[in-house]
């Protein structure tokens, strides 16, 4: 596990094995990092989420609190993603995109309001 020295990280959250946060990225209150997920640059994951496996958070991209990432799931650039959301295992969400619901398994999602592609 690789952490910046720019970044934030609460010391309740848990950082998985081969997990990499990045500089001034944020990982909240009881936030939870899967093995192998990267928090890029400036990227905020926010209270009490759960990422899962090999997830990529990408720079500047905002995941508020509780929400749920399944594993191998991207999260594009600069996207939001709502409290209490589910994003499912292999799911792609594109650069900018404002998630307000539940995204399932294996599909690709973007816009705002994000829907699917």
């Amino acid at each position: 596990t690789i952490m910046h020295p720019a970044a934030s990280v609460a010391p309740s959250a848990k950082l998985g094995a081969g997990s990499f946060v990045a500089a001034h990225s944020v990982v909240g209150t009881r936030a939870v990092l899967g093995t192998g997920a990267l928090v890029n640059t400036g990227a905020i994951v926010e209270h009490h989420n759960l990422v899962g496996q090999n997830c990529h958070i990408a720079t500047g991209a905002r995941l508020t609190g509780n929400v749920s990432v399944g594993g191998n799931v991207l999260i594009g650039a600069g996207s939001v993603v709502r409290q209490g959301l589910t994003i499912g295992d292999a799911s792609v969400i594109g650069a900018g995109a404002v998630v307000v619901s539940d995204v399932p398994a294996g599909v690709t999602w973007g816009g705002n309001p994000c829907r699917a592609l």
